[in-house]
Order: C-alpha cells, then sequence, then structure tokens
C-alpha cells in the first residue's frame, strides 16, 4: 500500500504517527549505509513538496563527496575562528570532524535574492526548513 492507494483516513492516521515517532537523531550517531540512490531521490522529492512562497524554490541541497568532507571541516573550523576568539585546539578540531560524522553529507543553502525581493528572508528560511522537516520525517 502506499500513499496513493491509502483511503485519506488511513493516510492521515499514517502521517500522524510518522510525525509523533519523528525523533532527533545526531548525526554522530548515524551509521553506513547511507541512503542509496533511490531513497536519495525519495528524500529530494519529500524536501520539493514543502511550503514555498511564489514557487521561488529558495533553497537548494548540495551532496557532500566523501573526498571534500575534510576541506568543508576546514572552512567549517575557519568561520569558526571568524566568529569567536580564544577558541581551543579541541573545539576546532571537533568542529573540523563535524563534516565527518554522517555518511551522507547534504548541505541546505538557502538563497536570499532569488525572485521578488518583496518575499521576506525569514520566509525563504521557513521554507528551506520546511523541506527539510519534508526530509527528516520520511527518513525517520
Amino acid at each position: 500500500m502506499n500513499c496513493k492507494t491509502m483511503k485519506n483516513t488511513e493516510f492521515q492516521l499514517s502521517v500522524s504517527e510518522l510525525m509523533c515517532m519523528r525523533r532527533t537523531v545526531l548525526p554522530k550517531r548515524l551509521v553506513l549505509p547511507g541512503p542509496d540512490g533511490n531513497q536519495l531521490q525519495a528524500l529530494l522529492a519529500a524536501a520539493a513538496t514543502g511550503p514555498d512562497h511564489d514557487l521561488l524554490s529558495p533553497w537548494r541541497l548540495v551532496l557532500i563527496p566523501d573526498e571534500h568532507r575534510q576541506s568543508l571541516g576546514q572552512i567549517f573550523a575557519e568561520a569558526l575562528r571568524e566568529r569567536e576568539t580564544n577558541i581551543s585546539m579541541e573545539r576546532m578540531s571537533l568542529c573540523q570532524e563535524k563534516a565527518q560524522r554522517a555518511p551522507m553529507l547534504l548541505l541546505l543553502i538557502v538563497d536570499f535574492e532569488k525572485g521578488d525581493q518583496k518575499i521576506d528572508l525569514m520566509e525563504r528560511l521557513i521554507s528551506a526548513g520546511c523541506a527539510l522537516q519534508n526530509m527528516l520525517l520520511l527518513a525517520t
């Protein structure tokens, strides 16, 4: 049975149960294997159904290949250094490790300039958050 063949009440119950069961899982607790190609496509399709004022699609998801994670970790550490002073080496190392924790790494990027500038920045951020929530609901 899938969403298209379920009766409306069955579908609503299924979604309700899914939403109530979802819990946060820290990236360091995720283990291999990550999503396969079909699962990734389903996650991206779920993200695309999130609310989107004026159909801007103000966000993008970028898959970070394993060979670029170390460079991204260095960027994370540099950004931390720019925001704060007197950072311990241990904290810098932990910051760099963030790019290595999960079996798959997707970055969610919000475009603040795309489309009608009358659409508030917060609406763009909320749209991205809704896309991410849809992915999390499907993934858990």
